[in-house]
C-alpha cells in the first residue's frame, strides 16, 4: 500500500469525517460544555468568596479608620494624656467587638495605652513599622509583628500629628485577619490555595499560608501585582507570587475618594478546579479517536486501490509532460470507473497538446523572426535617414554653396563694370547672400559637421548657442562628466534627441531657459534636457500620440530603444519639463561594430 499521495487520501477521509461531524461535534460540545461549566462554577465560587471576604474586611477596616481618625484628632491623644487614652481605647474596644485591640504609641515609640494588654514588648521604637508611621500621613495596613501577636493579626495604624504637622504618635486597631477573611485553606478553599492582602502600594500585608515569607515584602515588581492593578488578574490563569499558575478571585478594599486601601486576593491551583472534568474529557476524546481510527482503517485500502492508484498514474504522466516529455501517458486501466475515464480523457488531451505544441513553437519562431526583422528595419530606417541627411548636407554645401559663391563673384564684377545697374546688382547680391546663409543653415541643421569632427559636447554647445541667438532663450550645457568621444550611434542619438527636445521647447513650452547635462557613469550614458516652461500632462500626451501619431516623442523614444536604452519624460502643468535619456555604452559600442 503506497503512501505517495497522502493529500487526496486525507481529503477523502475528511469527507467521511464531515459526515460524522454532527455527532462528533455534539460529543465534543457536551464534553467541553460540562468541563467549562465546572471550571466556571468553581472559579466563580473562588471569586465570590474573595469578594465576600473583602467586603467583610473592608467594613472592619473602614470602621477602624473612622475610630482612628477620631482618636488622632482628640486633643488628649495629641497631648499624650495616658488616662484619657486608656478610657477612650477601652470605650472603643467595647463598642466595636470586631476589634482585637485599640491603643496609642507615643512619639518615642513606647506604648502609652492599650485596651487589651499586649503579650510582647511595649517599646516599638526599633520596629520598622513604627519608623514607617513617623513619615505616614494616612491609614497604613500592616501585619502586627509576630513578636507581639504570634498570629496573623492585621494592624490598622493612623499617625497622630499636632496642628503644626509634627508627629505625636500613632493610634492602632488590630483585626483578626483569618476570621474576617473567612477563607480557611483546606475547608472553603482546596489545599495549595493562598489568600493575600495587598496594600495600595503593592506591599504584601498578610498572606496565608506565608509561602517563602511574603508577609511584609514588596510585590510591586511581580506579575500578580501588575495584573491586579490592570484588572486582568481574574480573566485567566496567571502566576502567583511564587510563580505558580493559579486561578484568582480578587476584590478591592475601598477607602475614601475611590482610592483603595488594599486588595484581597484568593488563588487556587487550576488543576484542582478542572481535574475531574479534564479527566472525563480525555477519556471521551480517546474513545472518539479509536472509533475514527477504526473507520479510517476500514476505508484506507479501498481509497488506495480504487482512487489513488489511477490518480498517481495520471499525476506521473502530467509531471512527465511538464518536464518536457510530451509523449508521457497515464495508460489508466483499473480503478473507479470515473477515474478510468478521466485517464483516457487525459491521454487524449496529451495527444492534442503534443500536436498543438508543435504548431505553437512554429508560430513563436515566426513571430521571433518577424520581431527581429522589424527591429532591423527600424534601425535601418533611422540610419538611412541619417545617411541621407549627411549626403544632402554635403551636396548643399559643396555644389549649391559653390554655385552661389560663384554667382556672388560674378555679380560683384558686374557691379564694378556697369554703374547703371548698381541698384539691381546690389539687390541680387543681397538675395544671393541670404540664400547662401540659408543653405549653410540648412546644411548644419541636417547634419552638423562639428558632430563628426569635434564630438557630441561641442555639437551640443554649438547647436544650443545658435538656438539662443535665434530665440533669445538662455541655455547651458554641462558636459564635465563626458571625458571621451562616444560611439557614433550614441552621439547621433543624443544629438537628435536633444535637437527634437529643444525644438519642442521653442514651439510649445514658452520657456526662458534650457539646461542640458550629459555624462558617462558606470558604463552608461545619461543625458537630461530640462526647461522652465509651462509643462504638460505626460499620460495625456502619450494618449494623444496614440490617437494622432507624431514623430517627435515617438522618434526620441525609438532612438533610445534601438540602442538598448530608455527615455523618460517628467513633467507637470506649470512645473517645466525634464527629459531623461539612458543609453548603455557597451551595447551601443557593440551595435556600432556590427553595423
Amino acid at each position: 500500500m503506497s503512501l505517495r499521495s497522502p493529500t487526496l487520501r486525507s481529503a477523502l477521509l475528511a469527507l467521511i469525517a464531515v459526515a460524522l461531524l454532527p455527532i462528533v461535534g455534539a460529543m465534543l460540545y457536551a464534553t467541553w460544555h460540562a468541563w467549562s461549566e465546572s471550571r466556571d462554577r468553581n472559579t466563580n465560587e473562588v471569586r465570590e468568596e474573595a469578594a465576600d471576604a473583602a467586603t467583610r474586611l473592608s467594613g472592619s477596616i473602614d470602621e477602624a479608620r473612622r475610630v482612628l481618625q477620631r482618636l488622632s484628632h482628640d486633643a488628649s491623644i495629641i497631648a499624650g494624656d495616658v488616662a484619657a487614652c486608656e478610657r477612650l481605647t477601652a470605650d472603643y474596644r467595647q463598642l466595636h467587638p470586631s476589634f482585637r485591640n485599640v491603643g496609642l504609641i507615643g512619639p518615642d515609640g513606647k506604648l502609652l495605652c492599650s485596651a487589651t494588654p499586649l503579650g510582647g514588648p511595649a517599646d516599638f521604637s526599633d520596629f520598622p513599622l513604627f519608623r514607617e508611621m513617623a513619615n505616614a500621613h494616612s491609614l497604613v495596613l500592616r501585619e502586627l509583628p509576630r513578636e507581639i501577636s504570634g498570629k496573623s493579626i492585621l494592624a490598622c495604624i493612623y499617625p497622630v500629628r499636632d496642628s503644626d504637622g509634627r508627629f505625636r504618635g500613632a493610634t492602632f486597631v488590630t483585626l483578626a485577619f483569618r476570621s474576617l477573611a473567612d477563607l480557611t485553606i483546606g475547608d472553603r478553599l482546596p489545599p495549595g490555595s493562598t489568600v493575600t492582602l495587598f496594600d495600595n502600594r503593592g506591599m504584601v500585608v498578610l498572606r496565608e499560608p506565608d509561602r517563602d515569607g511574603w508577609n511584609g515584602r514588596p510585590a510591586e515588581a511581580t506579575a500578580t501585582w501588575k495584573l491586579l492593578r490592570s484588572g486582568r488578574l481574574t480573566r485567566a490563569t496567571s502566576p502567583d507570587l511564587d510563580g505558580e499558575e493559579m486561578i484568582f478571585g480578587a476584590a478591592r478594599i475601598p477607602a475614601k475618594r475611590g482610592q483603595a486601601d488594599g486588595w484581597l486576593v484568593a488563588a487556587v491551583p487550576p488543576d484542582l478546579l478542572t481535574e475531574e472534568p479534564r479527566r472525563n474529557f480525555g477519556w471521551q476524546l480517546l474513545g472518539l479517536g479509536a472509533t475514527l481510527a477504526a473507520i479510517a482503517g476500514g476505508i484506507w485500502w479501498g481509497i488506495d486501490h480504487y482512487v489513488l492508484h489511477p490518480v498517481r498514474s495520471i499525476e506521473q504522466a502530467a509531471r512527465g509532460i511538464a518536464s518536457g516529455q510530451v509523449g508521457a501517458r497515464s495508460s489508466t486501466s483499473s480503478g473507479a470507473h470515473e477515474l478510468t475515464r478521466l485517464g483516457v480523457a487525459f491521454d487524449e488531451m496529451a495527444d492534442s497538446l503534443e500536436r498543438s505544441l508543435g504548431d505553437t513553437n512554429h508560430a513563436l519562431e515566426v513571430v521571433r523572426r518577424s520581431q527581429d526583422r522589424l527591429r532591423t528595419l527600424s534601425r535601418a530606417l533611422l540610419e538611412g535617414q541619417e545617411a541621407e541627411r549627411s549626403q544632402l548636407a554635403r551636396e548643399l554645401h559643396d555644389e549649391v554653396g559653390q554655385a552661389l559663391t560663384a554667382a556672388t563673384l560674378n555679380l560683384d564684377a558686374l557691379r564694378a563694370g556697369e554703374a547703371a545697374n548698381e541698384g539691381k546688382v546690389d539687390e541680387a547680391l543681397d538675395v544671393v547672400k541670404r540664400a547662401l546663409n540659408q543653405v549653410r543653415d540648412l546644411s548644419l541643421d541636417l547634419h552638423p559637421s562639428i558632430l563628426d569632427d569635434l564630438g557630441l559636447a561641442a555639437a551640443l554647445r554649438w547647436y544650443l548657442g545658435r538656438q539662443a541667438e535665434r530665440s533669445g532663450i538662455r541655455v547651458s550645457v554641462d558636459a564635465n562628466r563626458l571625458d571621451r568621444r562616444l560611439p557614433k550611434p550614441v552621439e547621433t542619438a543624443c544629438f537628435r534627441i536633444c535637437q527634437e527636445a529643444v525644438t519642442n521647447v521653442l514651439k510649445h513650452a514658452g520657456a526662458t531657459r534650457v539646461d542640458v547635462a550629459i555624462g558617462v557613469e558606470d558604463g552608461t550614458v545619461r543625458m537630461t534636457v530640462a526647461d522652465d516652461g509651462r509643462g504638460f500632462d505626460v499620460d495625456e500626451a502619450h494618449e494623444r500620440t496614440r490617437r494622432q501619431p507624431s514623430l517627435g516623442l515617438i522618434g526620441m523614444e525609438e532612438r533610445a530603444t534601438l540602442l538598448g536604452g530608455s527615455l523618460d519624460v517628467v513633467s507637470r502643468p506649470g512645473e517645466g519639463t525634464e527629459i531623461r535619456v539612458t543609453l548603455p555604452l557597451q551595447e551601443a559600442t557593440t551595435e556600432a561594430l556590427t553595423t
